[in-house]
């Protein structure tokens, strides 16, 4: 091959040499790029693009905390010019309550070369302070240079505000309900001492009558016995379901056969009734006495409306994952579908309270607990077919 022009190479030659000019003039522009005074123009340059494009107020300050720089969200939210902010002139907009422990804590970081956080408030153009959060930073610098650093003010005034009320209304709302626990204690005092009262005075003029009385007199008496402790259990049935939700005791490790246990014992059956227990009854973790509120209301239930024949009651258990269902089944009289949901229901009973004595509370406490914990109560049932209350609890509350 001879040498010659470019207009004389053969054109595969010509291709390689208009290439390696191409790479040439290439080098030549990335050494360019790479003199020190360029590069740092250039992250200079950048830094600032995406400071001003940032919805934060974004700040740099020297090594002696002396502020160089503030990006535009600055300057509109303040109202200041670059004079009046610079160096320490942004101080001028802390509200004055702010104003020493943060240039305290401003010292304190740059001193230290820490990181910097703080809550503060600063004065917008109208006059209005607002609540913002400030962050900085100290940033390496090259050798020989001195060290800088970057922070941003964010703004959380509605936050602020949102966990100020929130704090407010929860103080409220404690001092209301420790006015009511004091009340529904008092007002359960004040109202059960005259019917134990009453109670009394009934058993000692049956006493006085002694041989006098009549069996229609006894009866009579004894009515007025059970009507005032129907108004007794009324009254605890009402404090009880008041507390639900606002009275929390401590989680604990439960095991359902002893609880069970417990609750039966407590009953005290009659000799015709018979309660079976599951062999597999699991652990749960959870406050201890809403759920022995809960088992002793149903258990109890079925005593009650047991109608004098032979009664049976099992209670047993299914793993449902993070919920363990519970059944409470029994062989008494069952209850109509149609009545399935009213029974839930406050002050709500099927039977004569002559007939069968409740405060009509039960079951709306069982169901206001059940809800309170999470899970669901329901009924399956029909008349003269016994019925079953099933609900489920948290293994882990």
């Amino acid at each position: 091959m001879t040498s010659g022009s470019p207009s004389e190479l053969p054109s595969q030659d010509l291709n390689l040499h208009h290439l390696r000019a191409r790479v040439a003039e290439l080098e030549q522009q990335l050494a360019t790029l790479r003199l020190p005074g360029n590069a740092e123009a250039i992250r200079e340059q950048h830094y600032r693009v995406l400071a001003e494009a940032m919805p934060q107020m974004v700040w740099a300050a020297d090594a002696a905390g002396r502020h160089v720089y503030f990006n535009r969200r600055w300057y509109e939210y303040t109202g200041l010019n670059e004079a009046e902010s610079l160096g320490f002139g942004f101080a001028s907009a802390l509200h004055p309550d702010d104003y020493a422990r943060t240039l305290e804590r401003w010292e304190q970081a740059w001193r230290g070369g820490d990181g910097y956080e703080i809550e503060y408030r600063f004065r917008r153009h109208d006059g209005a302070y607002q609540w913002f959060i400030g962050r900085a930073t100290p940033v390496d610098a090259p050798a020989g240079t001195a060290v800088t650093w970057v922070g941003t003010c964010t703004d959380i005034h509605e936050q602020k505000r949102t966990v100020e009320n929130l704090a407010r209304t929860t103080r409220l709302l404690e001092e209301r309900n420790r006015e009511l626990d004091q009340f529904a204690y008092i007002t359960s005092h004040d109202l059960k001492a005259p019917l134990r009262g009453i109670m009394n005075l009934s058993q000692w003029i049956e006493e006085d009558l002694g041989e006098y009385v009549t069996e229609e007199t006894r009866g009579h008496l004894e009515l007025l016995r059970g009507r005032a402790r129907r108004m007794e259990a009324l009254i605890d049935s009402i404090l009880q379901f008041s507390r639900v939700g606002r009275v929390a005791g401590a989680a604990q490790t439960i095991h359902l056969a002893e609880l069970l246990g417990e609750v039966v014992d407590l009953l005290a059956p009659e000799a015709d009734v018979e309660i079976v227990i599951a062999p597999d009854m699991p652990t749960v973790r959870s406050e201890r006495l809403p759920l022995q509120q809960v088992f002793q209301n149903l258990i109890g239930n079925a005593i009650k409306h047991r109608c004098g024949q032979p009664l049976r009651v099992e209670i047993s258990a299914e793993d449902q994952g993070p919920h363990v269902r519970f059944a409470v089944a029994d062989n008494g009289p069952g209850i109509a579908p149609r009545y399935h949901e009213r029974i839930f229901a406050i002050f709500q009973t099927l039977a004569p309270r002559d007939r069968v004595e409740g405060s009509g509370l039960g079951l709306a406490l069982v169901k206001k607990i059940v809800e309170h914990y999470g899970g669901q109560i329901w009924l399956a049932s029909d008349e003269g077919q016994g019925a079953t209350f099933f609900f489920t609890w948290p293994r882990q509350s």
